[in-house]
């Protein structure tokens, strides 16, 4: 006999063994019957300010800004650990979209970003022509899942979750709660709002080459001037860095732009020389930028002080 004969008998033995074996296991298990009773998993309850995202938002992609239908679902839980994000605000069912109520989840949805500022113990948007720091957060309206809803329950919860941009290396997560987190000169790290184009300010990742880091804004006045706009805008980039040398010595460079909602709210803003009006009724927005424009940021900036400036 070959040594293919060999060969082939040897796997005919081996393959009649495991299907000898697979018979033993399915006879084995079957009929067998598990004691107890078939319990389906709880209903989750709705949750609570302060409850951590236990699953990642940016998961869902476009669903996550599907708040103006049924708001997205994102499993939260009480936690004191790692977490995605955190509950800020919960509207309850007689409050929530799909209730006996007027109050639309677009609505609420707008209510989101005050309420997480709030959380955050941030600053408050800019309401005159004092400067206040910039700061940008994810925002999102979450609801009940399939299951709750079957049970009754119409709840919207604010959910707050750190920005993310392509980059692989872009921290999504935090060991500890976000509640208050601008009161800490680490974490409102987490909040930075860095961009690569200072007219339409999309958000780029802060820990990663970027352009410019916006650092505060405040209400146009009547009458303003690009000129005016540039010193009052160096003055606020120097408080938020916390020391003027940077500027000084000419590694930071501050920019002022003009910026004017479109009164339809539905079209881009008019940025530029063309957005300061006599009437005031435009903001000011202050960045930051390395003067060498062979150069790029590296790292947030806020409260750098007398430091060296992060640059590539």
């Amino acid at each position: 006999m070959g040594n293919a004969d060999v060969g082939r008998r040897g796997a005919g033995v081996v393959l009649m063994i495991a299907v000898l074996l697979a018979v033993v296991v399915v006879a084995a298990v079957r009929g067998r019957v598990v004691a107890g009773e078939p319990v389906a998993e709880p209903i989750g309850a709705p949750p609570q300010v302060g409850d951590c995202a236990v699953e990642n938002p940016h998961d869902l992609g476009a669903a996550l800004d599907n708040w103006a239908g049924s708001p997205p679902t994102v499993r939260t839980a009480a936690c004191a650990g790692e977490r995605f994000g955190e509950v800020a605000h919960v509207y309850p069912d007689d409050n929530s979209a799909g209730a006996a109520t007027t109050t639309s989840n677009t609505d609420l949805f707008g209510e989101c970003f005050p309420r997480a500022g709030r959380y955050l113990s941030a600053p408050e948007p800019p309401s005159g022509p004092h400067f206040v720091p910039e700061w940008l957060v994810s925002v999102t309206l979450i609801g009940p899942d399939v299951r709750q809803r079957a049970a009754g329950q119409r709840w919207a919860a604010c959910l707050i979750y750190l920005p993310i941009s392509a980059d692989a290396d872009v921290p999504i997560t935090v060991d500890h709660s976000l509640r208050d987190a601008w009161l800490d000169d680490v974490d409102n790290h987490l909040f930075a709002h860095c961009t690569d184009d200072e007219t339409t300010g999309l958000p780029a990742n802060c820990r990663s080459i970027h352009r410019f880091e916006v650092l505060a804004a405040a209400r146009g006045t009547p009458g303003g001037s690009q000129e005016t706009m540039d010193a009052a805008c160096r003055a606020a980039v120097a408080v938020e860095l916390g020391s003027p040398a940077a500027l000084d010595g000419g590694s930071l460079s501050s920019v002022a732009i003009a910026v004017k909602p479109d009164p339809e709210e539905d079209g881009p803003p008019t940025t530029g020389p063309e957005a300061i009006t006599a009437d005031g009724d435009y903001f000011i927005v202050c960045l930051a930028t390395a003067t060498d424009p062979t150069r790029w940021l590296t790292a947030p900036l806020r409260g750098l002080g007398d430091a060296p400036v992060p640059l590539n």
